[in-house]
């Protein structure tokens, strides 16, 4: 886990396991920034995206990296049983 905020992109973030790592980075002193069609009910950084729409999900991406200036890791916890 990140301990010098570095900026952890989280897909599927808002609810269950990317939740879960969400939670792990910020407590590690990581900027954890969420990629989800829900917002995360903390307020945690988040882009509303569906990721089955490679085009928006590029521009999510795009967007996040702007904003911090890098990405230092993804975590892709996107899915659906």
């Amino acid at each position: 886990m990140p301990d010098d905020g570095r900026v952890v992109l989280v897909t599927g973030g808002a609810a269950g396991l990317g939740a879960a790592v969400a939670d792990a980075v910020a407590g590690e002193g990581g900027t954890p920034v969420l990629l989800d069609v829900r917002a995360p009910a903390d307020g945690i950084e988040h882009e509303l995206v569906e990721l089955a729409d490679a085009r928006a999900a590029e521009a999510a991406v795009a967007r996040v990296a702007g904003r911090h200036g890098r990405l230092d890791a993804v975590v892709a916890a996107a899915g659906v049983d």
